[in-house]
């Protein structure tokens, strides 16, 4: 099994179908917690739509158009963080993530976000990273607001959770902005 240490709790996976089984475990146990923020949960119902969700990262990652990783905090799956897209005209990666609900607030997302960050800019050649996050999500906003990506504007209407629609804000780190710890 391939891993990337974060620290000497957390570890990234990106041998995704290892843990199809785990990861729609995990989504059932924290749908409630996460559709608050996260549009796709209705679409993610059976054990069939996690593993064509994990042929989809699979396919993303061999192409070199996002890479998706599952966050292990000693040694139990807690959540993903991924490069959603990563746009090869302008090398652009844009970071998404969700994390169980019993492990928010811990720094567990923050860290996996700075490791992915540092992946980006060292081994994908990304010139820049993005994370976009709904406006009222301030546990979201306060991630990359705390790795110091800018705040570069908003998005009206960006998002539609269930029939409400939620405003994105868009931060952003250029290559030569980045400053790793």
């Amino acid at each position: 099994m391939f891993y990337r240490e974060v620290d000497h709790d957390l570890k990234l996976a990106i041998n995704l179908h290892h843990f199809a089984e785990a990861l729609h475990q995990l989504v059932n146990q924290n749908r409630d917690f996460l559709k608050d923020w996260l549009p796709w949960l209705d679409d993610n119902t059976k054990p069939k739509d996690t593993e064509e969700f994990i042929k989809s990262a699979a396919s993303q990652m061999a192409e070199g158009r996002g890479l998706t990783c599952l966050i292990f905090f000693q040694d139990n799956l807690v959540g993903t963080v991924s490069y959603n897209t990563i746009e090869p005209s302008t090398r652009t990666g844009s970071i998404g993530y969700w994390l169980d609900k019993d492990h928010n607030g811990k720094g567990i997302m923050t860290k996996c976000v700075e490791k992915l960050i540092e992946i980006g800019f060292r081994e994908l050649a990304l010139k820049k990273v993005e994370i976009r996050c709904a406006v009222g999500n301030t546990k979201s906003r306060s991630i990359p607001e705390r790795l110091g990506l800018k705040e570069e504007g908003a998005i009206r209407n960006a998002e539609n959770l269930y029939g409400r629609y939620v405003d994105h804000v868009v931060y952003g780190l250029l290559k030569d902005e980045w400053k790793p710890r």
